[in-house]
């Protein structure tokens, strides 16, 4: 059963949709386990706050005071800042929030208190000096404890998160493995479906195996395709194109059902073919029938394709504007650039065309355009080739 690209593609698309939303979990849960550690260095600040706030001695009561009020104010803020995190977010809704929260309460009323009595000790007697420095260490032991327990809860979802999202890993490498594997094979065949049906190694497309339904489907339309005369004197043998002869004969036909659109002329001419005698004729005929095979993809009902000489080409176009004629033979002159073939010793080569362009007028003659076309063919060889040169507006110059 051939592929069908089009399902092959989509698949791709749905389990890349999928990767993409796999991964986009992993990133949120990471960043909330990014912005939950800021939570701990709140809490280890809140300590080292503390530690200072202990070390105030009553040398200096009124000094004292002052440094006291500013650590107090420090650490109310980091307490804010831990209760406005615990109120959302994947890493808190994993913790019992209710319990979280109420633990940071407690925390902010042991702080309050500890700034009373630490108010107390530094302004007590002598007398009074050792009962106020007990309540002191009392509440401060309190805070740790309290500080303690919050840290745990943390640990604890910081642990529950990281267990239930390395899972999420695990099956998101598991997936793009087993895309990876399983589409690499569909995506090898669908290229040399085209490989094969491009006639990359071979010059008779007729006889190659495409693996899938669409190549096989624009196969069997080449397969098809209606021989413009039963007359073997009007059609070339090598290409199966028309020849000279053929192309006067199939033009006076179709130039009355051309309407009220443009005629141009493109005279195509391998490069530095004619002249290289290192290439073997197999080689020569598969690269003239790949030629005419690129385009005859291109001729439309009102188009004529032929073997003009050796190894030139002659597309007699015929659009609604000058643009898209001119667009539809650079279009040609890559599609022949970008074929490849084996030469003698197994290199592969490609092959580029220059081509001369000329818009037809109604008054000139065929003849007389193949000849304004040569000129402009040899013109763009003499620049270097692989490339089509055009006068722009050449009709009204006659």
């Amino acid at each position: 059963m051939r592929l069908s690209i089009k399902s092959v593609f989509k698949n791709i698309t749905i389990w890349l949709g999928l990767l993409t939303v796999l991964l986009a979990v992993i990133s949120w849960a990471e960043f909330q386990r990014y912005e939950a550690h800021d939570r701990f260095d709140d809490l280890l600040k809140i300590q080292k706050t503390v530690f200072k706030v202990s070390a105030l001695n009553k040398t200096n009561p009124s000094y004292s005071e002052i440094l006291l009020k500013s650590y107090i104010d420090t650490i109310s803020n980091q307490i804010r800042e831990l209760h406005e995190a615990s109120s959302g977010g994947l890493f808190w809704a994993l913790l019992d929030q209710g319990k979280i929260q109420r633990a940071i309460k407690m925390l902010s009323a042991y702080i309050d208190l500890y700034n009373q009595d630490m108010k107390a000790y530094l302004l007590a007697s002598n007398k009074q000096q050792r009962y106020t420095l007990e309540k002191v260490k009392s509440v401060q032991t309190e805070i740790m404890m309290q500080i303690k327990a919050i840290e745990e809860r943390m640990i604890q979802a910081d642990f529950v998160l990281t267990d239930k999202f390395q899972w999420i890993v695990y099956w998101t490498f598991l997936i793009s493995l087993f895309a990876f594997l399983f589409y690499r094979q569909r995506l090898r065949a669908i290229y040399l479906s085209i490989e094969a049906l491009y006639g990359i190694n071979t010059g008779n497309t007729s006889k190659v195996k495409t693996l899938t339904q669409e190549t096989e489907a624009i196969k069997q339309k080449m397969a098809r395709r209606p021989v413009v005369t039963e007359n073997p004197s009007m059609v070339d043998p090598v290409t199966q194109i028309k020849n000279y002869k053929g192309m006067m004969h199939s033009y006076a036909n179709k130039k009355g059902i051309k309407e009220k659109n443009f005629t141009a002329v493109c005279l195509f001419e391998i490069d530095s073919f004619a002249q290289n005698n290192d290439f073997s004729q197999e080689l020569v005929n598969n690269v003239l029938k790949k030629t005419a095979s690129i385009l005859s993809l291109y001729e439309q009902a009102t188009d004529v394709v032929a073997r003009f000489d050796f190894n030139q080409f002659i597309f007699i176009v015929s659009r609604d504007t000058k643009a898209k004629m001119f667009q539809e033979c650079e279009s040609i002159r890559q599609s022949i650039e970008e074929l490849k073939f084996k030469t003698r010793k197994d290199n592969m080569t490609s092959f580029t065309v220059s081509g001369g362009f000329v818009i037809k007028p109604r008054h000139k003659s065929l003849d007389d355009i193949f000849k304004d076309a040569s000129k402009l063919l040899l013109s763009a060889q003499n620049k270097g080739g692989n490339q089509i040169i055009q006068i722009k507006d050449y009709a009204e110059n006659f």
